[in-house]
């Protein structure tokens, strides 16, 4: 079974996706390597859709990030946080049990950006104390 259709996506192509992270992150240590995995519900609906079809048209992606800094901001965020994870995906076809045949997608991630500011290192933007105005075009500098 081909999993390529002409005019789609190709099996691997670099993405964005935003979407909802469906649990906490993990990390995994598997064959001497390390790296951290999420899944995030990506919904493709418009605004205006009804809830039961936009349940309908939410693609899951799983995430895996594997260098330092990216494993530290996708540790860091939290279930149900909306992030943006730009890479490399790959898109395969497998068999459940039942016979059903599924499509899953996987980026592996050079890129995330958390909605909240639960990315290690940062801090919430203070206002400032003193707020300077605007020099006026009409008059010379001084």
């Amino acid at each position: 079974m081909s999993d390529h259709i002409p005019g789609s996506i190709p099996r691997a192509c670099d993405c964005t996706y935003r979407g909802n992270l469906a649990a906490k992150p993990r990390l995994i240590e598997k064959d001497g390597r390390k790296f951290v995995s999420g899944r995030i519900g990506v919904n493709m609906a418009a605004p205006n859709v009804s809830p039961e079809e936009r349940e309908q048209l939410t693609e899951w992606v799983d995430v895996m990030a594997f260098s330092e800094a990216m494993q530290a901001r996708l540790l860091a965020c939290e279930k149900g946080e909306t992030i943006a994870v730009s890479g490399n995906v790959t898109k395969k076809f497998y068999q459940r049990n039942n016979g059903e045949t599924v499509e899953s997608r996987t980026i592996i991630t050079d890129y995330i950006r958390a909605a909240g500011a639960s990315i290690a290192g940062s801090t919430p933007r203070r206002p400032a104390d003193k707020v300077e105005a605007a020099p006026d075009p009409n008059r010379p500098p001084e």
